[in-house]
Formats: structure tokens, sequence, C-alpha cells
């Protein structure tokens, strides 16, 4: 509507020209707010970035994930930006909620910035306290370490363990996410396919036909893999069994030789 395109143009404005008079929280807010009504004005975004950068210290890990979320969300890179949280997020991960975390690393996947350190962090955190996210943030995570082809087993393992144990809980697209994160990281976990698919076929009414064919995309590529693998497996096999045969009909013919 234009009586709120004018409001956000004039909260913009000020935060231009006012940067430094606003307290960190407000820039988080004012980040979080015109990227969730999908306005990525530059000036706006750039004023809080420099704050962000200078003022990092300042910040709370909600304000530090808030910002990297409203740049993220807002389809907005900014190298600086993501270095700098960074650097607070790997000491202090700890003093992340579970939704800061899980928000922290899908920014950083959804702007393909590499932080190899932040999912570091991060999944030490997840492997301590996998219970207390939720739904949401368990999807999240795994969608983020998959995109960002960030390799942790460990982290897989223990979303999966909260994931089968509660499936119920976690919504289409959640379900859709975890099926394609484990997927494409590879990671093998019969029990969270089941989990899923039994979901799938209790609530199918439920999800899209995107999530669906998703879905049935990912196992059938699930299946493929394992029939390779199997492939290569029997291969192997056959390939040491003749090795196995031809040493023992020369060990037999240099036994008979005079």
């Amino acid at each position: 509507r234009d009586e709120d395109a004018a409001l956000f143009a004039a909260v913009g404005a000020e935060v231009v020209a006012r940067r430094s008079q606003f307290k960190p929280q407000e820039l988080a807010n004012v980040a979080w707010a015109f990227a969730t009504v999908q306005r990525g004005d530059l000036p706006v975004f750039d004023a809080v970035g420099e704050e962000a950068v200078l003022r990092a210290h300042e910040f709370d890990s909600q304000g530090l994930s808030n910002v990297l979320w409203a740049f993220a969300k807002a389809g907005l890179v900014s190298p600086a930006v993501f270095d700098v949280i960074g650097e607070r997020v790997v000491t202090e991960a700890k003093d992340f909620s579970p939704q800061c975390l899980a928000n922290t690393v899908w920014a950083y996947a959804t702007v393909r910035h590499p932080a190899p350190e932040v999912f570091e962090a991060v999944g030490q955190q997840v492997l301590i306290r996998a219970h207390e996210l939720n739904p949401q943030n368990l999807s999240n995570i795994v969608w983020a370490f998959a995109t960002a082809k960030h390799v942790s087993p460990d982290v897989f393992d223990a979303v999966g363990k909260q994931v089968v144990e509660r499936a119920t809980e976690l919504s289409p697209q959640g379900l859709a996410n975890v099926v394609w994160a484990f997927a494409t990281a590879d990671h093998e976990a019969p029990a969270v396919y089941r989990a899923v698919g039994e979901q799938s076929v209790r609530r199918a009414g439920e999800f899209t036909p995107q999530q669906l064919a998703n879905i049935a995309r990912q196992r059938v590529g699930l299946m493929d893999h394992k029939a390779v693998e199997a492939r290569r497996t029997t291969d192997a096999m056959d390939w040491l069994s003749r090795k196995v045969d031809q040493n023992q009909d020369r060990d037999a013919v240099n036994k008979t030789s005079p």
C-alpha cells in the first residue's frame, strides 16, 4: 500500500541519515522489518551493515542473527558484515538461542558465504542442545549444512535422532527439507527416511505437489545410489574372487611342475 511504502521510505531515510544514533537492537529491528516486507533498500542495508561492522561488539546474539537473517532474506551479500559477525559467532555460539543458531547458519548458506568456523561452532552447540531445537530449527540446520556442503556426520546424526522422535511435529516443508538435506549430504539414515516416509503417507493431503515430488525424487535418488554401490561391491567381490582363483591355479601349477 502507498501508506506502507511512505512509512518505510521515511524510516529508511532517517536510518541512512542518523545511523550512528540508532542502538544496535534498533538497527537489527529495522533490517529485520525491511527484509520481512521484502524491501531490499540498498542504502538502508548499507547503513545497517556499516554500523554492524563498526559496533558488532555492542550487538547481542539476537541482534547479530537478525542482521544476518535480514541480509540473507533480502538477497544481499556483504562479506564484511558476515565476516565480522562470524567472529562473534565462533567465540560466543554457546550464548545463541536455538533459533539464533538455526537462523545464523541458514543465512550463511543462503548467501553462499564460506564460513567453516561458524558451522563448526554452531555444530558443536547442536550436538549439545539438539533436544532444544524446535522442528523448524532442525530442518533449517541440516538444510544449511547440506547447502554449504559442510560435512558433519555427527550433526546429521544428532538432528536425525530428533527427527525420528519428533517426525509428527515437523511441517510438510520441514520433512521435505530434511530428506533433501540428508540425501544431498549423502548421509546414511534409514530411520530418518522411514520416519519421513511414514509421515508422507499419513499426511499426504497436507503436502504440496512439489513437496511430494521432491520427497519421491530424493527417495529414488537414494535407491539408485544404493544400487550403484551394491553393484560396485559385487564387481569388487567378483574381481577378488577371480584373483583368488588365479592364484590358486598358479599355485597348483607350481606344485605340479618338475
